[in-house]
């Protein structure tokens, strides 16, 4: 059977940005799973924005701080001495490659209600239109609108609150099912893994800015 989904390019898997709602405590450019679900089959390819780009001497020097059974706790330095940290999974397809990868980063209590920002970049033959749905163990799906395309990628951004927060936390695994451009009768969909999930996310709190 031919593969539907291309693994994502190096310079995706290897690029460090944490979620811009973990950057940004405000109300605009947030989106909840709840709005995301009323907006993500508006979300198309002509919608998607181009992202801004870096130049290699401009990303900062990530490393991997912690790991927590499948999620690793990745760390870059920003202004002011300060260090921005992520935790991060590459969801893998049937064959072991890399298609996707989350990026979830705690959020200061200015956000609230607002508790977390996530980022998930899937490949860039995606079909962007139908958005990407998320499902935690046998729960109700919900779905997420695409926020931009990269070179390289394409970006879900949104945030979650207390009770997905939790949801996530109490769970095993999550299926995330990407829709391919030229097969959209056939969703594609790989696991998050939630092992570990618990103690990286209550690692990143610590690390707030008291």
């Amino acid at each position: 059977m031919r593969e539907l989904l291309s693994p994502l390019g190096l310079a995706a898997l290897l690029a460090f940005a944490p979620p811009a709602l973990a950057q940004d405590s405000g109300e605009d450019g947030a989106t909840t799973p709840t709005e995301a679900e009323t907006t993500g089959e508006t979300a198309g390819t002509e919608d998607a924005a181009a992202a801004p780009t870096q130049t290699e001497a401009e990303q900062p020097q990530a490393y991997v701080r912690d790991t927590f059974t499948d999620w690793r706790v990745i760390c870059a330095p920003v202004a002011d001495g300060r260090e921005a940290c992520t935790m991060q999974q590459l969801l893998l397809d049937a064959n072991e490659n890399a298609v996707s990868k989350v990026s979830i980063a705690a959020l200061p209590d200015a956000a609230a209600p607002r508790v977390a920002g996530i980022e998930i970049a899937t490949p860039l033959e995606t079909l962007l239109s139908r958005g990407l749905r998320i499902q935690i163990d046998a729960s109700e799906p919900w779905t997420v609108p695409f926020t931009y395309c990269r070179p390289d990628s394409c970006i879900a951004q949104f945030s979650v609150e207390g009770q997905q927060l939790d949801a996530l936390k109490a769970g095993a695994e999550a299926a995330v099912a990407i829709i391919p451009l030229r097969a959209p009768d056939q969703p594609q969909e790989v696991t998050m893994s939630l092992s570990g999930f618990t103690a990286a996310f209550e690692s990143l709190q610590e690390m707030l800015p008291q």
